[in-house]
């Protein structure tokens, strides 16, 4: 299990090629499996923004922390989103409306 090469607090971060190489899983899933055990509620897996690797939140600092870099990526990831169709409105006028492409986007999720 991948938890059990994780150990509390920032200072023992550990790379995704070091989580990968222990697991025996490849990057794709060890980013999957994180996903996972966070989305659950398992254990709260964090990574730094600087890229310096997983580790398990020992702090209720380290957790917000972590929480906060999550929202702002999710966020990013809306409004990337919202500009995307605002484009698609513009490019494929009359072969799809934004009404259309919302539609699709909450049922094919």
């Amino acid at each position: 299990m991948l938890l059990d090469y994780l150990k509390p607090g920032k200072d023992n971060a550990v790379s995704l090629d070091y989580l990968a190489n222990v697991s025996g899983m490849n990057k794709r899933t060890v980013r999957e499996e994180i996903s996972r055990i966070n989305t659950s509620g398992e254990e709260i897996i964090c990574t730094e923004r600087n890229g310096t690797g997983y580790y398990i939140a020992a702090t209720i600092e380290e957790a917000q922390s972590y929480r906060n870099y999550n929202r702002s990526y999710w966020m990013s990831g809306i409004e990337k989103d919202k500009g995307i169709l605002r484009c698609m409105e513009r490019k494929f006028s009359g072969q799809m409306s934004l009404d259309d492409c919302l539609a699709e986007t909450f049922t094919s999720a």
